[in-house]
């Protein structure tokens, strides 16, 4: 019995000595801090407390150590990191930086061509441009700009000269300047979101000038208009009609020209990113697609007839010549970004295309009754066919090109500021002022549409891109 007895004592105590080793460290746990001795434990390399509460907000991280009461009994582990094997290092958070490094505020790491706050599609940690799939963190985005343009001015026509001195010749070609929109929507999709389909409208409203030839009156004109009747007359004018033209124009003591252009713009393409991305320094994007331009000119010239007695004095002679340019076909180019700051890039935009011009036409000539408001049709007393009015229409070749050059400066993540200047230039236009013949009468020449002129607009543009 005494040997049972001593047997269970033994067991008993090598189970209680177990027990006490087990929370004595062996097993891992910290030693206990006696109340008059500091423990000199070090914390792992690159596991501080600057580096575990600075967040993109300011605000404490999720896994921070929070200190509570005094903790000054503490300060010696914090603050004196001692050696680590990679056996034993504590992992680092998500979002912090590698060992050893602390994230400054703002939670990212600052360097030109960096966007990680402010880029459109993201980079890096938020699975946004890596791997192959429909990644993007926002695969919509839409623009609005605002325009303010002006064309080139046309070659002068010199519609009138001085009556006392005929090589005193004067015209009007000043051209003004046109506010206009732009609005643009696209989708990326793709692997890492090469791809983009987008569709764009712009256009500019229309422009108008006026003003008188800038030489004394009275005037006359260089161009011949005694051939050119008005309804109910014969050449030279009866006892009971209108005349001819040249009544209104020669002798006229105001002559003045009215002139007016517009634009329309609609275009789809096809976007493939060749290199970079939304977060890289340099980005490369190759566009192709199909534009319909559309540009429409105007000019009308108006001769006051003189008093001369008749009951048509005061009345005034039109000559009204419209003139539109539909431009369809494909188009091809590339738009290429560079980063140089955070948040800001410059970029460069051409776009090329071949395209058929359908041209129209619609050119008459009229006299007004001063005191009736009667109009008086004119017509060509050697061509009647076709006749005033004169409507055409003709097919021809364009090339047409325009340049975007500008800055853009990303605000936040899903929103960007741009701004910067826009060139377009074509040829094979029609233009007004190309079909005014120098025989007023000459309207089988008026029929064949001048489709070899050349046009130019530019001016700025600025607006704003949303992303989502």
């Amino acid at each position: 019995m005494n040997a049972l007895r001593m047997i269970v004592c033994c067991a008993l105590l090598g189970w209680l000595a177990a027990d006490a080793q087990a929370q004595s460290g062996i097993y891992g746990a910290p030693d206990a801090i006696s109340w008059n001795q500091q423990n000199t434990a070090t914390a792992p390399a690159g596991v501080t407390r600057t580096a575990y509460v600075s967040t993109a907000d300011g605000s404490v991280s999720p896994n921070a150590v929070q200190p509570q009461g005094d903790n000054s009994a503490l300060s010696p582990m914090l603050s004196e990191p001692g050696p680590v094997s990679p056996s034993n290092a504590m992992p680092v958070p998500p979002g912090m930086a590698p060992s050893g490094t602390v994230i400054p505020p703002g939670g990212y790491i600052q360097d030109a061509g960096n966007c990680d706050n402010c880029g459109g599609c993201g980079c890096g940690g938020n699975g946004c441009g890596f791997g192959c799939g429909n990644g993007c963190c926002s695969p919509w985005y839409a623009s609005v700009d605002f325009l303010y343009m002006t064309r080139d001015k046309p070659n002068k026509v010199y519609t009138s000269a001085e009556a006392s001195s005929v090589v005193n010749q004067g015209s009007f070609n000043d051209v003004g300047w046109a506010w206009g929109a732009q609005t643009t929507v696209g989708y990326r999709f793709g692997c890492n979101c090469d791809w983009a389909l987008e569709g764009t409208y712009w256009g500019l409203a229309q422009a108008n000038t006026d003003g008188g030839p800038g030489i004394p009156c009275p005037y006359v004109t260089p161009m011949t208009m005694g051939l050119t009747n008005l309804l109910g007359t014969t050449s030279g004018g009866t006892a009971g009609g209108c005349g001819t033209a040249n009544q209104w124009t020669d002798g006229s003591p105001d002559h003045h020209i009215w002139r007016s252009w517009e634009v329309d713009d609609v275009e789809g393409n096809l976007v493939k990113n060749l290199c970079g991305g939304p977060c890289s320094r340099v980005n490369v994007d190759f566009l192709t697609g199909i534009r319909w331009f559309h540009f429409r000119d105007g000019f009308v010239f108006g001769a006051e007839r003189c008093a001369d007695g008749s009951q048509y004095a005061g009345g005034w002679l039109y000559l009204n010549d419209h003139i539109s340019n539909d431009l369809v076909g494909l188009q091809t180019g590339f738009n290429a970004s560079y980063r140089f700051a955070d948040c800001w890039k410059a970029f460069v935009r051409p776009e090329f295309g071949i395209y058929d011009n359908h041209m129209t036409l619609d050119y008459n000539l009229y006299a007004v009754n001063p005191t009736t408001g009667q109009q008086y049709q004119g017509s060509s007393s050697t061509y009647s066919n076709p006749n005033y009015p004169v409507h055409a229409s003709t097919d021809g070749f364009s090339f047409l090109t325009q340049v975007d050059v500008g800055l853009d400066w990303q605000i936040t993540r899903h929103l960007s500021v741009n701004g910067g200047y826009r060139v377009v230039a074509a040829t094979g236009i029609g233009l007004a002022d190309n079909q005014i013949p120098f025989y007023g009468n000459d309207t089988q020449s008026i029929a064949d549409i001048k489709r070899n002129g050349d046009l130019v607009l530019g001016g700025a543009f600025g607006g704003l891109t949303f992303t989502w």
